[in-house]
């Protein structure tokens, strides 16, 4: 009698947060058994453990990764007022988990990283991100870094803040014809995450995804889109450089005295800037197994009807 295949067994940081909550879902709904890293406590369910912890506790990464076959780190800092938070969530967070993973746990770690790691220099975050990257890549596990864009869906706390504005009749954009970016909805990425987490395709590659849009977005785009959702016309307006730097000023002052986080500050206002958040041609994954189900029409609607059943737009 053939014996059955083995249940995959996927071990998850950050499944609490947008990204890493999509990744748990689709990876236990698709015959993956999931070990999920919290700060609190989590109630098990069908191929769902929980494990109480964080990437600072070694003895709760040891917990994490007993008995999994691989990782998919997707722990990440992504705002805060203390920008040192960055380093110390991202880069020795991540420094963390490759230590155990080196000595005793499973080999394989795909990691979730980002479109901002390419450029370094612009915030503390993409620093942070770059360097988690650089700690990845000089391990000697079977590794994948894989970058989404920006990623939206149901449930996303900044997409509804934009689509929340289109509702008004705005769309904020810096200024200038040639800002370009990505967009992929979060069950794209899961789906791309999960099914690397399960073999060996991309190793030792960065992998940029995105919705299949080769050329990317500009904010007109997604304005046309919300204009046939809220059947009402949605204007994009282009703020200068100065300004939305200016802005970002006044955020990062704003989270020094109110003590709260902010998520337009000097860096995000530079990340905003910045020109090009496309795919790189050579780093888009090549895959035959894997398609993005979400074009932008798409998903952009799909969650516009989730966040209006929320009672958000």
């Amino acid at each position: 009698m053939a014996k059955s295949p083995k249940t995959p067994v996927i071990a998850i940081t950050g499944a609490t947060g947008f990204i890493g909550r999509n990744i748990m879902f689709y990876a236990f709904n698709n015959g993956c058994r999931v070990r999920a890293l919290t700060r609190t406590s989590g109630d098990d369910a069908h191929n769902l453990t929980w494990v109480r912890g964080s990437l600072e506790d070694p003895s709760s990464l040891k917990t994490l990764l007993d008995g999994a076959d691989t990782v998919i780190h997707a722990a990440a800092l992504v705002k805060t007022r203390d920008t040192t938070a960055f380093d110390r969530v991202n880069r020795q967070g991540t420094e963390n988990l490759v230590k155990i993973l080196s000595d005793n746990g499973p080999k394989r770690l795909v990691h979730i990283s980002s479109y901002a790691a390419r450029e370094p220099e612009l915030s503390a975050y993409a620093k942070s991100k770059a360097d988690a990257e650089d700690v990845v890549k000089s391990s000697s596990l079977n590794w994948t870094i894989l970058r989404p864009p920006a990623v939206y869906g149901p449930g996303d706390r900044e997409f509804v803040r934009l689509l929340q504005w289109m509702k008004k009749g705005y769309a904020f954009s810096p200024s200038g014809e040639d800002h370009r970016f990505a967009i992929m909805h979060a069950q794209d990425l899961a789906s791309l995450a999960v099914l690397l987490a399960r073999g060996n395709t991309g190793k030792g590659k960065i992998i940029e995804a995105d919705d299949g849009h080769a050329k990317g977005y500009c904010m007109d785009d997604l304005a046309k889109v919300a204009s046939s959702l809220f059947t009402r016309s949605v204007r994009t307006v282009r703020l200068s450089h100065f300004s939305l730097m200016l802005i970002g000023a006044m955020g990062s002052l704003w989270e020094t005295i109110s003590k709260n986080d902010v998520m337009l500050t000097r860096g995000k206002a530079r990340e905003m800037i910045h020109q090009d958040w496309t795919a790189q041609k050579a780093l888009r994954p090549k895959l035959k197994s894997w398609t993005p189900a979400y074009d932008l029409e798409t998903g952009m609607e799909r969650s516009f009807l989730w966040y209006q059943r929320a009672g958000l737009l």
